[in-house]
């Protein structure tokens, strides 16, 4: 990447405080002339593309002669700088490596009871932290100077202490490394495959779970824990086994927030955990536990543990909206859930990158809310958003799904017409797939069969037929993706009953 895109691009990153924090940190830099860096950087900060015939054109209205490449370099460097400054608060890392450079300098002035005591603080920051590459270069530099931290008769007792404890910390570390390394392919076995649709995803998952370090026993350290049983609970999401997954999601959230140290750390882990706990609690009926979960996790995006300006902040807050409409939408609270939409909406919804699934999530309920409150327009207007999103159709998935939420749209709003089109473009869509539903072909030949009807008796007979063979779908371990963000049976009892479907919800 060019050096202009990787400037332009740190500069859009920053919030409003980090730019006002550069514009005075650039000021310990200004010669006589005006600010070349500050220039620089306004220039650069109002473009939305990166354009440098205008950057050039600037200096030249001013009448300052620049290096711009040369000065290009110096500004990343420069912000970088003022970042670093920014965040005042050193990192444990760094904390820890200035104890150890510190031990370093009184060891070479012969002053060893005193670095002994520095050593021994980094070592303590070191293990609550879990920095096991620090906790080598700290007990490598006490084995180094044992005969001179130990007394004599003490020497050989020190020596093979630090020598075990060593051996140990590298056991650990390759632990880690294994757990690490599960997480990671966990991670794109999830991107691969967000539901397991049929037995050959099914096997994938469980040789992940399978593997020797799947043991909660051999989990050791507590981060080697909150993978464990992050690789757990998301399975068992994949496979829709909810109180398994509310059982694992709570011992990971149990295990962050049992500690201070992590709370501030895996904020990542944090977030996810809540998610899964929460999103468990709903599939399985308590309410008022998700209710409760979704408070705190709110409570905590406001401690001071969570940097507003960092770029996940964002997804965070979008993620806590859409838990709750998750919520209004299981439930059957159709009014709270309009009106978190109506509320929220421009909060969640992005047409900038990157795009996160979550988005694509919110407007499957957004359009899932719509259906429930017969607004079909609305719903169509949703629906629209989501197919027109490069996530959207990149992700079979949701590409799948919004499909046939437009069939039955599109049914509601009678038009019949463009229907006959929409079924057979679908029918197309799920011979060329290999992992289609069952449930898409029974939706695809139930809304032929509905349309073509020649009176409400026969669309009657159709929608009973059909209820009946979407019903044993349901049960089937494999279909049950298919009806994760739209209850079909749902749908068709509505229409089987002449009732509304928060009615029967």
């Amino acid at each position: 990447m060019a050096v202009s895109e990787e400037l332009f691009k740190l500069i859009k990153s920053l919030s409003k405080s980090e730019k006002r924090y550069f514009k005075l940190y650039a000021e310990l830099f200004t010669s006589r002339n005006k600010n070349v860096y500050v220039i620089l950087f306004d220039q650069i900060e109002k473009q939305k593309e990166y354009n440098e015939p205008k950057v050039l054109r600037a200096f030249r209205l001013k009448g300052i002669k620049v290096d711009l490449p040369s000065l290009k370099l110096y500004l990343y460097d420069l912000i970088l700088k003022c970042l670093r400054s920014y965040k005042t608060e050193l990192s444990v890392n760094e904390k820890i490596n200035e104890l150890i450079s510190s031990a370093n300098i009184l060891i070479s002035k012969g002053l060893y009871t005193q670095a002994k005591k520095y050593l021994k603080k980094a070592k303590t920051l070191a293990e609550e932290n879990e920095a096991y590459t620090l906790l080598v270069d700290i007990t490598s530099i006490e084995g180094k100077n044992q005969q001179f931290f130990s007394k004599h008769e003490d020497f050989e007792e020190g020596t093979n202490k630090n020598y075990h404890l060593q051996l140990e910390i590298i056991k650990t570390m390759e632990e880690a490394l294994h757990y690490r390394n599960l997480n990671a392919k966990a991670f794109i076995l999830h991107n691969k495959i967000p539901f397991i649709r049929n037995q050959e995803h099914l096997n994938q998952f469980q040789e992940l779970i399978t593997h020797p370090y799947m043991d909660i026993e051999k989990a050791r350290n507590k981060t080697s824990k909150l993978i464990y049983y992050g690789i757990m609970g998301g399975y068992y999401h994949n496979i829709m086994e909810y109180e398994k997954l509310y059982m694992h999601s709570q011992k990971q959230l149990d295990i962050i927030k049992s500690s201070e140290t992590l709370m501030k750390t895996k904020n990542d882990a944090l977030m996810i955990a809540y998610a899964n706990v929460i999103s468990s609690c709903i599939n399985t009926d308590r309410k008022f536990e998700a209710l409760k979960f979704l408070k705190q996790k709110n409570e905590d995006l406001q401690k001071p543990i969570f940097k507003k300006e960092d770029f996940l902040y964002k997804f965070y807050i979008t993620n806590c909206i859409f838990l709750e409409l998750m919520l209004y939408v299981h439930f059957g609270d159709v009014p709270n859930a309009v009106s978190l939409i109506k509320n929220k909406f421009n909060e969640v919804y992005s047409e900038e990158p990157p795009y996160y699934m979550k988005e694509n999530e919110f407007l499957l309920y957004c359009t899932r809310t719509y259906l429930l409150a017969e607004d079909y327009k609305k719903a169509e207007d949703m629906l629209i958003i989501l197919l027109n999103r490069p996530y959207s159709k990149a992700h079979s998935y949701f590409n799948s799904l919004a499909r046939f939420l437009n069939l039955i749209i599109h049914f509601e709003l009678e038009h019949f017409n463009l229907l006959d089109h929409l079924v057979v473009s679908c029918y197309r869509f799920v011979l060329k797939r290999k992992d289609s539903f069952k449930t898409e072909k029974e939706i695809v030949s139930l809304l032929r069969k509905a349309g073509a009807a020649v009176d409400k008796k026969e669309r009657l007979e159709v929608f009973k037929q059909s209820l009946e063979k979407l019903n044993e779908l349901k049960n089937e371990q494999f279909e049950k993706p298919a009806f994760a963000y739209f209850d079909y049976t749902l749908w068709l009892r509505s229409k089987v009953e002449g009732k509304s479907m928060v009615e029967l919800n």
